[in-house]
């Protein structure tokens, strides 16, 4: 059974868009959208069932969403958060946040506080996701220059690979990245 909700959702012109699959609507039918809690909306990730959506303007926050009409049901700000935040993912209990500028991946409780972070040897792109015990993250490089990492949670990488386009926000389905 698919939850309804299951298909998560992108950030297109500061407007949060709901990819949810009713029975009559077919993939990539648009069938709920909402204004975006605040300007710049970047990233986005799924997690008990809302969606968290960090936007790139002031406050900085990570906002949780009502998906079936897009009410804010909160939000928190991390001390390290700023306009180079990239990438949002949660593994079911922490959020994951990248910084670009610092190449640093911070492990965050709701709430803001710092459980833990490493640095990267490569530049932290656009993206995170998280699978059962690894974390995933983009490379940003230069044309025709990108890498997806899988990572431990302590940042030791497992493995790279190359990919010929830049990726944004990859998603972990249980399977596959």
């Amino acid at each position: 059974m698919v939850n309804r909700y299951s298909r998560f959702c992108c950030a297109v012109a500061g407007v949060l868009i709901a990819f949810a699959i009713p029975a009559s609507a077919g993939l990539g039918d648009i069938v709920a959208s909402f204004a975006s809690p605040a300007p710049k909306p970047t990233t986005l990730t799924w997690a008990d069932g809302n969606l968290y959506c960090f936007c790139k303007t002031p406050p900085y926050n990570i906002w949780k969403i009502k998906p079936s009409n897009g009410s804010v049901l909160g939000s928190f700000r991390f001390a390290r958060a700023a306009g180079d935040t990239e990438g949002i993912a949660n593994d079911g209990r922490y959020f994951w946040v990248g910084n670009s500028v610092e190449n640093v991946i911070y492990c965050l409780e709701w709430g803001g506080s710092v459980v833990s972070s490493f640095r990267t040897s490569w530049n932290v792109g656009r993206g995170l996701a998280c699978s059962d015990y690894h974390v995933w993250g983009t490379e940003a490089g230069g044309e025709w220059n990108f890498k997806i990492y899988q990572m431990r949670r302590t940042g030791e990488i497992v493995r790279s690979y190359a990919v010929y386009y830049q990726m944004f926000d990859p998603v972990w389905d249980g399977r596959y990245i």
